[in-house]
């Protein structure tokens, strides 16, 4: 038995005693089922809500009504049988002292502040018993480094909450690169899956007047330039997929209504969704556009000049990335290419104009160099992969423990696409091996430039 979740509505479903008791009952549940639980289970199975007549259908599932998520009655149904649990959880010996226990942990002011580096500053979303709702916040990396660093609060929820009459809960910012000077902050009402999106000016640390904002929807925003931006939203009826996510995507220009902007793409009503967004490396800007056909495949474009889109040829099932003219590829299958095949779970690094000119006929597809970052075995998978400036950081699960593995990239970003390939397989195996030689415990190889790759 489990807590049921159909939609935030209360003010402190983000924080304070609702998410504990969340977070409580997981933390008994995780400690071994009771006869109370097992009678809260049957309870909440069998229910006194009876299905509204309203909702009578002639369906095989009796319980179809409950698709409507934010109805009334689908509600009233989930509140009933949570209150049913908690009843039941709360009768334990160990809930109160339990409780007691995760709310100090949540309100310790010694949690590390998680950090983004965005320009000159590490931003941080701060939330504690004074500020419930949470502080967006900034600082520098030399007070960052300090015990107590000196924060400079860009917004605070519980202010805006009570100015605006709104239950906002932080559902986070997209900061506008170089300048980072702007930043589109995404705020939700009660936790909900929908978002409202608001211009913010990270100078004054106001809302822009006449900037870009997005009504209440399930969607996407992210930013082209000082004056672009791609928007996925809900533009009224057809705009959404049988999923309730958006179905279009479009670039919106500043000071045009937003129901002129530009469609990019269009997906189809039975997509789970569609989304756009620009990266803005420098020496790499490009814009992207992704199609989600289902939870565990996308198709990914590159969005040219000419609006024209083209295709990533890798298997729609992969979990594909962008790193600065670097695609990456980690395979939820295997994959046959070029003569090898590559074992589910690994994850492959390739050029991507390689791959961009196979797929317009300039180059044959056997022909796209492919560099292998990793490949689990019986032993060991991989968790995580990210990048730095210069490296690429591995988190591998091996033997249920983590370890990192850093591979310093440095030097790999020059020559042709079979040449960056190369270096990259070259240091790939210098890192294996030298990791084989002396453990974990080693310097790690750079990228060696060569004059001729055969």
């Amino acid at each position: 038995m489990f807590i049921l979740h159909a939609s935030s509505r209360s003010a402190n479903s983000f924080h304070g005693l609702a998410s504990l008791r969340r977070v409580l009952t997981v933390a008994l549940l995780a400690l071994g089922s009771s006869p109370a639980v097992a009678a809260a289970a049957d309870t909440a199975s069998t229910g006194e809500t009876p299905m509204p007549a309203t909702n009578q259908t002639t369906s095989d599932d009796p319980h179809l009504w409950l698709e409507e998520v934010l109805g009334d009655d689908a509600l009233a149904w989930v509140r009933q049988r949570n209150e049913q649990t908690l009843e039941q959880l709360a009768k334990r010996p160990m809930f109160s002292s339990l409780e007691a226990t995760l709310q100090t942990i949540l309100d310790d002011d010694q949690r590390i502040p998680a950090v983004t580096k965005r320009g000159d500053f590490f931003y941080n979303f701060w939330r504690d018993k004074t500020h419930p709702r949470g502080l967006w916040r900034r600082t520098t990396l030399a007070e960052y480094r300090r015990h107590a660093p000196a924060w400079e609060v860009l917004l605070d929820l519980d202010a805006l909450g009570q100015q605006e009459d709104e239950n906002w809960v932080w559902a986070g910012a997209k900061v506008l690169r170089p300048a980072c000077s702007r930043a589109l902050v995404q705020l939700s009402r009660g936790g909900a899956d929908a978002r409202v999106v608001r211009e913010f000016d990270l100078t004054t640390k106001q809302f822009v007047d006449d900037g870009f904002e997005v009504p209440e929807a399930k969607g996407s925003v992210s930013w082209i330039d000082d004056n672009h931006i791609f928007v996925a939203s809900d533009f009224g009826p057809g705009s959404m997929t049988d999923s309730g996510y958006p179905r279009t995507v479009r670039l919106w220009q500043r000071g045009t209504p937003l129901a002129d902007a530009t469609v990019v793409f269009e997906g189809s009503p039975q997509d789970m969704s569609v989304s756009a967004f620009h990266d803005d490396s420098p020496g790499y800007e490009r814009d992207y556009v992704r199609r989600t056909p289902s939870f565990y495949a996308d198709e990914m474009f590159v969005r040219e000049a000419d609006s024209r889109l083209r295709k990533i040829e890798v298997p729609d099932s992969a979990s594909k990335g962008i790193f600065r003219g670097l695609l990456t590829v980690e395979l939820r299958e295997p994959w046959q290419h070029g003569g090898t095949t590559y074992q589910a779970g690994t994850l492959l690094l390739a050029d991507l104009e390689s791959f961009l000119a196979a797929e317009s006929g300039t180059v044959p597809p056997e022909q796209r160099p492919l560099a292998v970052a990793f490949e689990p075995d019986a032993r060991q998978a991989l968790a995580a992969a990210t990048f730095t400036k210069n490296a690429l950081a591995l988190t591998i699960l091996a033997d249920v423990k983590n370890r990192v593995e850093v591979i310093d990239l440095s030097g790999c970003d020059t020559g042709s696409p079979a040449e960056r390939i190369a270096l990259i397989r070259q240091t790939v195996s210098d890192h294996r091996i030298l990791r084989r030689r002396s453990g974990d415990r080693h310097r790690q190889p750079r990228c060696r430039r060569r004059r001729r790759v055969r």
